[in-house]
C-alpha cells in the first residue's frame, strides 16, 4: 500500500509507514534511515529526502517512493547589542520565530515573546533559548544579546554647604566623572551668572535666605546624576562653625571648618578638648 509523504521538523524523526505481504526490503538511500532492511524504518533526514524501497516477495517485488519532507529549524536572532543609562527600560527585539524564550530571567518583565522589557541594574546578557516557528519547529540554536548598563553619574559639587553675606560673589562648580557629563543645568537659575555650565558665578543673596541649588548633569546619551549646594545668607560680620563633619572622603561636609562671613581674612583655628587642652 503507498505511503503519505510525511513532514518533519530538522533534527525530528518519523517512523515510514509502509504496508506490505512482502518479506524482505531494501531501502535507498541509507542516509538517515534507522535499518534500511526492515518495513517500517525511522527516518531522520537532514533535508527532504526522497526514498525507494524494493519489496520483495519470493520471486516477485514491487517499488514505492516516499518523500520525507524536511523544515529547516528557525534561526534565532536576539538583536545587537544594546547601551543604556542606569534607570532606563530597554525592550528586547527578539526575531525568527512565532514563540520565544529568554534567559535568565533576571529584570526581565517576561521570559516569552519577542519584546520583554528589560530594567536592568547592572549589565547583562540574555540568551534567545529557543523560538518557535510556524511551522511548529524549535530552533536547534541560541543567540545571545548584551545590554550595557552605564552607571550612575556621580555628581561632585563645590562647595557643598556654605554660607556668606549678601552681595558677596564666589564660583560654584559641579564635576560629573565616570562617565564624564558635558550638559549641565541648574535650578533655581536665581542669581547665578549662567546656569548652563558647570561653574556659575553666585551673587549672594537676602540676609536668612537659604537656597539650595541642584545642578543635573548629563551626557550626549541621556545618562543623568545629581548634586546640591546649599547656601545660607546670615548677617555679618561673624563665624560660624559647623556642629558636626563626616570626615569620609565622599565630597560632602569631609572638613571641619570655620565660616567667616563679611570677613577679609582669617588668622588663626584653634579647636580645645572640654578641659581647655588644646587639640588642633
Amino acid at each position: 500500500t503507498p505511503q503519505a509523504d510525511p513532514t518533519i521538523c530538522e533534527s525530528k524523526s518519523t517512523q515510514l509507514q509502509l504496508v506490505s505481504n512482502a518479506t524482505q526490503y531494501s531501502w535507498v538511500p541509507a542516509a538517515g534511515l534507522s535499518n534500511t532492511s526492515i518495513a517500517n524504518p525511522v527516518a531522520n533526514p537532514i533535508v527532504t529526502t526522497q526514498y525507494t524501497v524494493i519489496a520483495t516477495l519470493g520471486r516477485c517485488s514491487a517499488n514505492d517512493i516516499v518523500v520525507v519532507n524536511v523544515n529547516t529549524a528557525p534561526t534565532p536572532d536576539a538583536g545587537r547589542d544594546a547601551i543604556i543609562c542606569y534607570g532606563q527600560t530597554y525592550t528586547l527585539q527578539g526575531a525568527g520565530g512565532v514563540q520565544y524564550t529568554w534567559t535568565p530571567s533576571t529584570y526581565l518583565s517576561s521570559t516569552t515573546g519577542a519584546g520583554p522589557v528589560s530594567n536592568p541594574a547592572k549589565t547583562i546578557t540574555y540568551t534567545l533559548a529557543k523560538v518557535i516557528d510556524a511551522n511548529g519547529c524549535e530552533s536547534l540554536t541560541t543567540d545571545d544579546i548584551t545590554v550595557d548598563v552605564t552607571p550612575p553619574i556621580k555628581v561632585t559639587t563645590f562647595p557643598y554647604d556654605t554660607v556668606g553675606y549678601p552681595g558677596d560673589q564666589f564660583e560654584l562648580k559641579a564635576v560629573a566623572a565616570v562617565p564624564a557629563a558635558n550638559i549641565f543645568f541648574w535650578s533655581p537659575a536665581t542669581r547665578l551668572s549662567n546656569g548652563n555650565i558647570f561653574n556659575p558665578i553666585v551673587t549672594v543673596g537676602n540676609i536668612n535666605d537659604d537656597i539650595v541649588y541642584q545642578v543635573t548633569a548629563s551626557t550626549a546619551a541621556g545618562c543623568k546624576g545629581e548634586g546640591y549646594v546649599r547656601i545660607r545668607v546670615y548677617k555679618g560680620p561673624d563665624i560660624y562653625v559647623p556642629t558636626a563633619f563626616t570626615p569620609n572622603g565622599d565630597g560632602k561636609n569631609d572638613k571641619f571648618t570655620p565660616f567667616p562671613v563679611g570677613m577679609k581674612s582669617l588668622s588663626y583655628f584653634k579647636v580645645f578638648n572640654r578641659w581647655g587642652q588644646q587639640i588642633f
